[in-house]
């Protein structure tokens, strides 16, 4: 479980990769250069822990999304090097499916890209970079809340948006 006022480093690991953190501000790391990425990844997360502390890592364990052969085999690496940090910094890791972020942010299971970054602007009052960034931001909201984090799909459909309904929300963030 998630410690009150712990520091928390969301990630939505990719090529870009999303990252928040709940002191630290957020952003997106590239790490499409492939004889580096997974030392990148790696020294990105110790020096946000160094500079900022880390309590725990959330990330979305993209590759249950992931259709592609390939693609699941990347976001595995990427998994490996994080839960690989959790255990140098000693933290706890939390894992979320993308569908269970989809919903939080949305209310849709399959909420696209776009929808993703809007549902960020409007509920997080956060214009993201990219969609990398909206997940990430999502995720970090999302470790706040453990009661969010397992629902059944009767309470899913209670935060479901209606088809007319275009400003109704998953939930409001108090400023």
């Amino acid at each position: 479980m998630i410690k009150p006022n712990e520091p928390i480093l969301a990630l939505d690991p990719a090529g870009l990769t999303g990252w928040a953190h709940s002191t630290a501000g957020s952003g997106v790391w590239c790490l499409n250069d492939y004889e580096s990425r997974y030392i990148a990844l790696r020294v990105l997360i110790h020096a946000i822990a160094k500079q900022h502390g880390i309590g725990s890592i959330a990330f979305e364990d993209a590759m249950l999304g992931a259709k592609n052969f390939n693609t699941q085999g990347y976001h595995a690496e990427l998994k490996g090097v994080i839960l690989l940090c959790c255990a140098e910094l000693k933290v706890e890791p939390f894992l979320f499916a993308p569908s269970t972020i989809k919903v939080f942010a949305t209310g849709n299971f399959k909420a696209k890209k776009d929808q993703m970054m809007a549902a960020c602007a409007r509920t997080l009052g956060i214009t993201p970079i990219d969609d990398n960034h909206a997940d990430a931001l999502f995720i970090l909201e999302l470790a706040k809340r453990p009661d969010c984090w397992a629902m059944s799909s009767k309470q899913r459909r209670k935060f479901m948006p209606k088809a007319n309904a275009k400003q109704q929300t998953f939930f409001k963030v108090k400023r």
